[in-house]
């Protein structure tokens, strides 16, 4: 047991302590700016994905309108054949019906 009033063992010890402190704390540096960059290199792709994204979503909504638009072109046409089919059916029927009755 060193003795009480030696403090040179006291020190040594002290010192061998706060060196392998030092190597610790150099190791949790570098863990630390290892960490800092993995992190960064993350962050930045997630903004490259952030603006591929709205590029992405800028160019869905004109082919969603362009389809919209189409979709109700195509309604309105339909709409239009609609009424052809119906009046041209209407015409032929009476038509038929006119036939038979002179036909009878």
């Amino acid at each position: 047991m060193p003795d009480k009033n030696d403090f040179s063992e006291l020190l040594a010890e002290m010192l061998l302590r706060m060196d392998r402190q030092d190597g610790h704390i150099q190791q949790t540096n570098e863990i630390l700016r290892t960490v800092v960059d993995v992190q960064n290199r993350m962050l930045q792709q997630m903004e490259l994905m952030y603006t591929s994204q709205q590029e992405f979503n800028a160019r869905q909504t004109e082919v969603n309108s362009a389809l919209l638009h189409e979709v109700r072109t195509i309604k309105t046409d339909m709409r239009e054949l609609k009424g052809i089919v119906s009046n041209d059916h209407e015409e032929r029927l009476r038509r038929l019906e006119e036939f038979m009755r002179r036909a009878s």
